[in-house]
């Protein structure tokens, strides 16, 4: 039996919920694959395993929804963000929103015109999510285009979703290691030596070795 059948049954009956950004648990099953990240054909591979799956035209459906996600549903807050992050949660239609972005960037290579809340909830999951690189490996989905763009155009919301992110991190105990290695391989600009100086004293107040070394090398330099 075709393992996909009734994910194209489903995806073409949601069609137009679907195209509108509507069907966020149905969007993050097809983000799954969008990603490539099922095993068996075409796993790790970019869009393939999503057109495998349920045909071109309902992938290019699926597609213009992950757009529709980003563009017209209210994104995930940040504040929202750094919680569930600290408690290790983790929604599936948040690879959805990711492939929106991407899409979005492919036609635009701009987040000029999109809300602030908006830039910020993308560039939290590009902190938060990992995708396949073209060498089979899981990568940081901070070192896409749109998310290097949103460092040099957006910096003030860099600086707000880091600080949030960590802030959360230190303020319920937990190990903020990830997001500092994110920190550290962000470009060299004087906010991040500003934003590791102010983070230094939650990371020594948790006795946090690790994260204090980490901040003091930031704080250090640019």
């Amino acid at each position: 039996m075709d393992r996909y059948a009734k994910l194209r049954e489903a995806t073409a009956a949601s069609m137009a919920e679907l195209e509108r950004g509507e069907k966020p648990r149905l969007q993050g099953t097809l983000a799954n694959l969008y990603f490539g990240f099922n095993p068996g054909e075409h796993a790790h591979e970019l869009r393939e395993q999503l057109v495998h799956a349920i045909g071109a035209d309902l992938a290019a459906s699926a597609e213009r929804g992950f757009v529709a996600l980003l563009l017209h549903q209210a994104p995930p807050q940040l504040a929202d963000l750094a919680r569930m992050n600290a408690a290790g949660e983790y929604h599936p239609h948040w690879y959805a929103i990711l492939a929106g972005m991407d899409l979005h960037w492919a036609q635009q290579q701009s987040a000029g015109r999109l809300p602030r809340p908006v830039v910020e909830a993308v560039f939290a999951l590009s902190l938060l999510l990992r995708t396949w690189d073209g060498e089979g490996h899981l990568a940081p989905a901070s070192r896409r285009g749109w998310s290097l763009h949103i460092y040099q155009a957006h910096p003030g919301i860099a600086v707000s979703v880091y600080e949030t992110l960590l802030t959360e991190l230190f303020q319920q105990r937990k190990d903020a290691l990830d997001m500092l290695r994110r920190l550290a391989e962000s470009p060299s600009a004087p906010w991040r030596k500003e934003l590791a100086g102010r983070l230094l004293d939650a990371a020594e107040r948790n006795e946090d070795r690790d994260a204090v070394e980490s901040l003091s090398v930031l704080a250090g330099g640019l």
